[in-house]
């Protein structure tokens, strides 16, 4: 945003006679009401708008999961019935992608968290840690093994990664130690209510999403020791979750998305619900914006300004399930499986308001 500049110009007026006086009185009101009719400017409203497609990366097998970080976008890759791979790919143009470096990863994934010059990247039984400081050249580093159950969700704040798990019935939440990233390793579990799919941190709590369990947040303000801080079921199964400010945004699967008020831990309750014509399946913040894939609903984008009555503004079919979505900035990038990585910018309706001029 740029300042306002006043300037101070100096005019020098000849004293008026009376009828020029009389003119000025006649002329004022005319003027006042011109300069009021010039300002009924357009006002941008949160009532509409359309997502418009900027550009698509494709890959030649599945896009699984992305994240984004300034203009790069860091994809996970499957092809049917094979191995993956991580890809980092330069979208500082959308319309023309460059792909950097590709990294085989050896399983599925679609979990991948960055922080800093390190990419943590969950594959159904493993965590692999992959150093990204060069763009051009990814290189791995250390492995961090879960022989248990399959990881669907990676988080990362400094020195601490937390892997959510499930299988069938069962759900747990791994907090591993990644000071050393050639020698990653548990230093903390705690079992959970169903399967865990979604993760994020905030602080020293793990939000998760743990399927028909609901949300469930866990401390790990001692890492070695993790405990169960509350939870609350909510309608649905809980797959995605963002958290920002005094909410936790839940994306429900069958049951879209829901909102949970988390300002007071000993009263968790949910403040508000949208539903989407697909399945829900992960969720993305920027500003009062829910970007939500909704598999096979596409992209869908709410209005959560008030969290209380969340509202659809629009959507945007795919033409393959919307898995995963990043924001970063006004664009978002949704991993699509077969059709690649779809990057999207909402675009608000100018809707004008009219002034009531009164006398």
């Amino acid at each position: 945003m740029h300042g306002n500049q006043n300037r101070r110009t100096a005019q020098t007026m000849a004293r008026p006679r009376h009828g020029s006086t009389l003119l000025a009185r006649i002329a004022l009101p005319a003027i006042l009401l011109t300069i009021a009719i010039a300002a009924l400017c357009p006002v941008t409203l949160a009532d509409g708008g359309e997502l418009r497609l900027l550009g698509q990366y494709v890959h030649k097998d599945s896009v699984m999961g992305a994240t984004v970080v300034d203009n790069l976008a860091y994809v996970t890759t499957s092809p049917p019935g094979s191995h993956g791979s991580m890809c980092i790919v330069d979208m500082a143009d959308p319309s023309e992608p460059n792909e950097l470096a590709s990294s085989a990863i050896g399983e599925d994934t679609d979990a991948i968290a960055i922080s800093d010059t390190m990419a943590y990247v969950g594959t159904p039984y493993k965590l692999l840690l992959l150093d990204i400081a060069d763009s051009s050249n990814i290189v791995a580093r250390g492995v961090y093994t879960n022989t248990e159950q399959h990881t669907y969700g990676v988080a990362v704040s400094g020195t601490v990664a937390c892997l959510s798990a499930g299988w069938k019935n069962k759900g747990k939440l791994c907090i591993v130690d990644v000071s050393d990233p050639e020698d990653p390793h548990q230093i903390g579990m705690l079992n959970l209510l169903q399967q865990a799919r979604g993760v994020v941190l905030n602080g020293s709590r793990a939000f998760v999403a743990a399927s028909s369990g609901g949300l469930q947040i866990v401390d790990i303000s001692d890492p070695s020791r993790p405990s169960s801080a509350v939870s609350i079921k909510t309608p649905g199964s809980a797959y995605g979750i963002a958290v920002d400010g005094n909410y936790a945004y839940i994306a429900g699967w069958d049951a879209g998305l829901r909102i949970v008020d988390v300002s007071n831990l000993a009263a968790l309750r949910e403040v508000g619900s949208c539903d989407t014509p697909g399945f829900a399946r992960d969720v993305a913040i920027e500003g009062s914006l829910a970007y939500v894939a909704d598999h096979s609903g596409g992209l869908r984008v709410i209005d959560v300004s008030d969290p209380t009555a969340p509202h659809e503004l629009a959507s945007y079919e795919t033409a393959d399930n919307a898995r995963h979505v990043a924001v970063w900035g006004s664009r978002a990038y949704v991993a699509t499986g077969g059709d690649g990585l779809l990057v999207l910018q909402w675009q608000s309706t100018p809707i004008c308001i009219p002034l009531i001029l009164r006398s």
